[in-house]
Formats: C-alpha cells, structure tokens, sequence
C-alpha cells in the first residue's frame, strides 16, 4: 500500500523517544524545533508518492503483496529500479533541500535482503526468510526506515575487543526469545522520525561474532536514547521565535543522531544475522554499492537548489548575463550534471548480489566515481555561488530587523538591488544559500557516505595498472607500420 502523510503524522503521536537536543529534553516530536523538521521531510516522502506525477518515481510494485509501495521500501530488481531510485533521491533533495532519512532505509533493506540470501543460499535460509517476512510487513503499513550503520568506534588503531567493549554495537545476551544489544550508532539521520531502524553489521573478523548483527529495532524501544546533533544551526532554529527567518524553514539541514542502545531486547523474528561474522563481507560490498551511489543524485539535488538561488541573487545584483557570472552559473551546471551523470552509468552497470538473487546493486567503481565527484564538485559548487552571491550572503543583517518599522526602512534602503525584486526576498534568499555555503551542510556533504580517501583507495586498487601500463608500452615502443593496403 502507498500511506499518506496523515496516516505517518498519526503514528508519530505515538513515539514515545528518550531524546535530548541542546540540553534539554524532547517532548512532543511535532512540536519541538529540532524535530519538527525531521518529521516534515519525512511527511514529504508520502507526499510525493501520493502525487500521480512521481507514481513511477515514487513508488513501485511489491512482489510481495502485488500493491504498490514506496521506492524506498522496495528491492532493487533491475537497471531501471536503481536508475529510478536516482531520480527519487533528486526530487527529494529539490522538494525539501536536506535528506529524507529514509534514503538509507532503503540500502539498508536492500544490503539485508542481499546478505541473507547470500546465507540461504549455504543453508541459513531462515534469516533469509525472517527478513522477506519482515519487509511484507513494511509494505502491507507503508512505514518508514532509516540505517542503523555506523557505531562510535572510538580508538580506530585498535579493535573492537582491545577497547571498551561497547564503542560498537554488540550482542550481550542470546535468549529463548531473542537477543539484547548494548552500544550506539552514530551519524544517525531522521532516525528518530522513522518507524523502523535497520540494524547491519561493518566488517568483521573471527573471534569478533558478538558484533556481526543486523535486526530490525522500533522507534522509541526500551532502553534507546536519542542524542540530536547541536550545530549553530540547530542552535539558531532552537532559538527563533519565526521559523521564516531561518535559511530552510520547513525541512533545515540533515538531522543526525547519535543512537544508545542500553541492553534493547529484539525478539529472534527480526533479527537477519546473530554471529555469522563471515557474512559481514558480502553486507559491507552490499552496502557499499547502495549507499554511496546515491550521494551522486543527493548533493545533484541540492546543487540544483544552489543554482536557482545564484541564478536569483545574480538577477537581484544585476549581474545576471555578465561573463565571469554566467561562467560560474556553468560550473554549478557542469558539476552537478557530472556527478549525475556518474550515478546514472554506476547503475547502468550494475548487477544481482549474490548472483541469481535478483536484488540488483550499482556497479561499485562508478558508484565511487560518482561521490568523489560529490565531494569535489559540492565545494565547486559552494564556491562558484558564493562568487556570484557576494559578501552579503555572510555580512546579512538578519530578517528580524525587518519587524522594527524604523529599522526596516533603512534596511529595505540600503540592501535593495534590482528594483522590480523586493528588498525583503532578496535578503530571504541570502539567507537560504547561507544555509549550504557558509553551515554545516558542508562537512555532512563531504564526510557522508564514507571517508574520501578510502574511496579514493578503492579506485586506485580497482584499476589495473599493468593494463594501462601494457597499452602505453605497445604503443610508445611498437615500431611496427600500420599495412598500406
């Protein structure tokens, strides 16, 4: 079934999180300025795939209940599911301007659904089974999940069991009935706006079983404790009185987490891994080929948001058709479309893992094309926008100003550009590119997804150097004459 917006709002009501933001304690999700906007994005993923115009985008049909379902509830089953996750993952960077949350859900069931198959397929055919009756039940309610990936890790020069033990999520307890975790994950996104967490392992080795888990875990369970990242933007919305003044009122930047799990109980009927260390391989180069790929269309859709906004302050300045501004409207266009571009090939070449399984996953090298190019290309981005943008897009008076007669008739005099543009739009739309060149935005934009350098490590192992080296040799050293004829 495809739910709506109301029915998720409904649901919301009754998360009962243990959370804290700023200090203080959450109280009511739909109310609380730090959490309303997690909720709101994630409202718009129903939005949207009620809206017949994103019905193939959107939505897709689930081989398990023959309805169709949200896109990010399905399992990739070919080329053209992983190209249309894309084309999701855009729309909802251009609709709300910060991450939905449920894009990781969606690779964490994809990841879950392909490492289980991989243990059917030795004979481990009940998480396999477990996990396909689970995602039933997503489809049959349409509910919302994010990844439960990344844990602190603490001392990365030493592994899990040379620390304290807890610095990555672990089993601690087998019962009849179930397990119990104990540790975090962290860099959590929207995860306490979703229904549903989507436990899975990293990489790991023998004698490092306790760690090798994956299950899923309800909102608001028993013994979870929802810290909300506290950056100068979450400060500045904490603080406004009117949400009008902020840089992306609705939805603000991505809202992470950091996630603790005291001793949570999961019952065996949600838990897909429980020990199998030696498939943690096969869920992190799953994991691997979902995730990453998507960062290409992710930061496409916020570049496509920069642009309009450059485009709007080059009008306001007057600047619009002067060559070095037009050359810099090129490198937003150029940067994002190759980024794209990158993601598109990633999932043109893509393949089933395991094979046979027919849960199809991008083709790994292009998926790491395709962030590098993210990364690199975002600060080109940021940097080409600010260029056309000028000082004011950090030396802004703020738009409260404006509520002081006195004062707003020297502001609307002295920040006014363009005459047909009102004053007052101008200084809203510095505001909102303020909000990804000159925030935080930045860092999750580079950081998210994986660490550069191991990306960049991938591809250079990936490459087969004595290929390329042979193709130079035949040519610089070859003293044959091409036939005449």
């Amino acid at each position: 079934m495809i739910g709506t917006a109301e029915k998720y709002l409904e649901r919301v009501k009754d998360f009962r999180p243990r959370a804290f933001v700023g200090g203080e304690q959450v109280g009511n999700l739909l109310t609380d300025p730090n959490t309303r906007p997690i909720i709101n994005t994630v409202a718009k993923t129903y939005d949207l795939a009620c809206d017949p115009k994103y019905q193939d985008i959107m939505t897709a049909e689930s081989p398990l209940t023959g309805e169709r379902v949200s896109r990010l509830n399905h399992l990739a089953g070919s080329l053209d599911d992983l190209e249309l996750r894309l084309e999701l993952t855009r729309l909802m960077t251009q609709t709300t301007g910060t991450c939905c949350g449920r894009c990781g859900g969606c690779s964490g069931l994809n990841t879950v659904a392909a490492m289980t198959y991989a243990m059917k397929l030795d004979g481990k055919g009940e998480y396999h089974d477990r996990f396909m009756d689970f995602l039933k039940y997503i489809h049959q309610g349409d509910l919302s999940c994010n990844a439960a990936t990344t844990s602190p890790k603490g001392d990365r020069s030493r592994s899990p069991k040379e620390q304290d033990p807890d610095l990555y999520l672990r089993v601690i307890e087998k019962r009849k009935d179930g397990i119990v975790l104990r540790g975090a994950k962290a860099h959590q996104t929207n995860a306490i706006g979703v229904d549903e967490m989507i436990v899975y392992p990293g990489l790991f080795n023998k004698g490092e079983e306790d760690y090798a888990v994956a299950c899923a875990v309800p909102n608001s369970s028993p013994g979870l404790t929802y810290f909300l990242q506290y950056n100068s933007d979450d400060a500045e919305r904490r603080a406004a009185e009117d949400i009008s003044v902020l840089g992306n009122p609705l939805y603000g930047g991505r809202q992470t987490m950091l996630v603790v799990y005291e001793d949570v109980f999961v019952p065996w009927e949600r838990v897909f891994m429980c020990g199998e260390v030696e498939y943690t391989k096969v869920c992190a180069q799953a994991a691997r080929r979902t995730h990453i790929f998507n960062e290409g269309p992710c930061k496409a859709g916020f570049g496509d948001l920069i642009l309009g906004a450059a485009i709007f302050l080059a009008e306001s300045n007057g600047l619009e058709t002067e060559p070095h501004i037009v050359e810099d409207l090129v490198k937003i266009i150029a940067a994002n479309e190759t980024t794209y571009a990158t993601a598109v090939v990633a999932a043109r070449r893509g393949s089933d893992i395991p094979s046979g399984s027919g849960i199809y996953f991008a083709d790994e090298r292009f998926s790491v094309l395709s962030k590098l190019n993210a990364n690199d290309g975002f600060f080109e981005v940021m940097k080409a926008a600010a260029d056309v943008a000028g000082g004011l897009l950090v030396t802004m008076p703020s738009e409260n100003e404006l509520k002081d007669p006195e004062k707003s008739a020297l502001l609307l005099k002295y920040l006014k550009g363009r005459s047909d543009i009102p004053t007052d739009q101008r200084m809203r739309m510095f505001k909102f590119l303020n909000h990804y060149v000159a925030s935080s935005h930045a860092a999750q934009a580079w950081i998210g997804g994986g660490a550069p350098y191991h990306l960049r490590m991938a591809l250079y192992e990936g490459t087969d150097m004595d290929e390329k080296k042979e193709l130079a040799r035949a040519l610089a050293f070859g003293c044959e004459q091409p036939n005449e004829g």
